[in-house]
């Protein structure tokens, strides 16, 4: 009697942990697992903190189109060739879980995904979302690693992209993606709030210093002469969009309407 007892004490136990890991991993994947973000992956100047403003070419904002009308589905710099040995930086703490080699140009670069550690909730480290790097080259992490965010990762890469400019540029990425639901999210839906602000005024100045190099890039008609970027990031700097699904990705937003006036034509 006494070692049924036990047996079953023993049951009650396990079925109690299995319930409660259960349960935690559910709260994980509907109210948490987010990522938390501390950086945008390069040094961007603002506020008099040194940064590659100068070496940035171009930036392709969340929600923004390129030249080519297609949405953008991630942050994308482009990089002068001058500036090709700049640092990359993990942008949160988490588990490097992809690492894909690429040949570009002829120059051996990476896409690095990282699943990032959980902030919140029970989780024990569970998350579905993924961060993802593109166009990494010199990489310094491996896979499996535990990386921190503000660690160097690698170096820009992309040289392909500019095979014909005579700087030879540099392009790298950073995107938030949910591999549950296929959903691409703008990188200030997940910002640390205590440097949130920070980093808003960082790509704000940005986009004054390119626009100011290139003409008028970034600001539409009806709000060019106050230059008020505001207006069209209402989802974070550099954020037209909270969100896109995957089906729209890289698309010129056929189908896909907004309600509100961003300052380019809706389909």
């Amino acid at each position: 009697m006494k070692k049924f007892a036990k047996h079953a004490k023993l049951l009650l136990v396990s079925t109690f942990i299995l319930v409660f890991l259960g349960i935690s991993t559910i709260f994980v994947c509907v109210n948490g697992g987010e990522p938390v973000l501390y950086n945008l992956i390069i040094d961007i100047a603002a506020n008099g903190e040194g940064g590659n403003n100068d070496h940035i070419m171009h930036f392709y904002g969340f929600g923004m189109r390129d030249n080519i009308g297609q949405i953008q589905s991630d942050f994308k710099y482009w990089i002068a060739g001058s500036a090709a040995d700049i640092d990359v930086y993990s942008p949160c703490d988490g588990t490097v879980v992809w690492l894909d080699p690429k040949f570009d140009g002829g120059e051996a670069e990476y896409q690095i995904m990282i699943r990032p550690k959980v902030k919140r909730g029970f989780g024990f480290g569970l998350s579905h979302y993924i961060v993802v790097l593109d166009h990494v080259a010199d990489v310094k992490v491996s896979y499996g690693q535990k990386i921190k965010a503000g660690q160097a990762v690698g170096k820009p890469g992309g040289k392909d992209f500019f095979r014909n400019s005579p700087d030879g540029g540099r392009l790298v990425e950073l995107s938030i993606d949910n591999a549950y639901n296929g959903i691409h999210y703008a990188p200030f839906m997940f910002f640390d709030p205590a440097t949130k602000a920070r980093y808003e005024a960082k790509i704000y100045k940005l986009m004054h210093d390119i626009e100011g190099r290139v003409g008028n890039m970034y600001n539409p008609a009806h709000i060019a002469a106050n230059h008020d970027y505001t207006k069209m990031n209402i989802y974070g700097a550099g954020c037209t969009l909270d969100k896109i699904p995957e089906k729209y990705y890289l698309q010129k937003l056929d189908g896909y309407r907004t309600d509100r006036n961003d300052g380019y034509p809706l389909p």
